[in-house]
């Protein structure tokens, strides 16, 4: 096992550790690019990142958090999606952001889009 890289269970390639994101309080984002095979007919092109949040809207996620507080986990989960975006927003502008929001039926929502799909 070599200790200086890191295998991407997707795809299998090898990477060094080198690109693995600081983490800090107990977040860490890492942003996804698709793997690029290149031949003589490839044009590479930097397309922006895309981070897709998946957030459970069933009703079990109105089940309180703390007795009291009013905190529910779908208030809980909606708040760190909310930070997670804002702080893409700083530090990835060019990121699109797809929220798929599932419970009795499943609707994902596209950064810059009113459509839902």
């Amino acid at each position: 096992i070599n200790t200086n890289s890191w295998a991407c269970i997707f795809c299998k390639s090898e990477n060094p550790k080198s690109d693995i994101p600081p983490q800090t309080d107990s977040v860490c984002t890492y942003i996804l690019k698709p793997a690029i095979e290149a031949n003589e007919n490839t044009t590479i092109t930097d397309a922006p990142p895309m981070v897709v949040l998946c957030l459970d809207v069933s009703c079990s996620m109105s089940t309180s958090v703390n007795s009291g507080s009013g905190q529910t986990r779908l208030s809980c989960v909606k708040a760190a999606a909310e930070a997670q975006i804002n702080e893409l927003a700083k530090t990835c502008p060019d990121s699109i952001v797809v929220l798929i929001a599932f419970g009795s039926d499943v609707t994902v929502y596209v950064s810059g889009s009113t459509k839902k799909f």
